[in-house]
């Protein structure tokens, strides 16, 4: 397995969509259930590559099996805030690339926003657990 981290590119479009509908069909780790349509997931992509978005992608060969982005929220009144974003598919789970990829989009994402939160599912404690390690504060609770 020899995964790499890179930015991601409008030719990931289909392959990001796949890795992100099988974490949303897990319904444990994203609030998303299903992926968007792929002509929407290329419109998402195009926007964010010509507005700089940091949106990272770990690839296994040609598959991509994760990724990382810090996004502007949909509101231009909270543009300021940068929402961080991480999925990697189940195999790829527990080997430090959620770190990985969240240092290098955290660090991408330095000087374009005041401030990053990081949304997390409850029963997500990974998540929970890495972005404690990373310095995040707990800040309040959705149900």
């Amino acid at each position: 397995m020899a995964v790499k981290i890179r930015p991601i590119t409008l030719k990931d479009a289909a392959n990001f969509r796949l890795c992100l509908d099988t974490v949303a069909k897990e319904r444990r780790h994203i609030y998303d259930y299903e992926a968007p349509p792929l002509p929407k997931i290329r419109q998402r992509l195009r926007k964010r590559l010509r507005e700089k978005i940091p949106h990272i992608v770990a690839v296994d060969g040609m598959r991509v099996v994760g990724w990382a982005g810090v996004y502007r929220p949909g509101v231009p009144s909270i543009w300021h805030c940068g929402d961080l974003s991480i999925g990697l598919l189940p195999e790829y789970r527990g080997l430090g690339l959620g770190t990985k990829l969240a240092t290098r989009v955290l660090k991408m994402a330095r000087g374009k926003y005041e401030f990053v939160i990081a949304a997390v599912v409850r029963k997500n404690k990974p998540a929970r657990k890495l972005f404690k390690k990373m310095g995040f504060q707990l800040c309040g609770t959705q149900k």
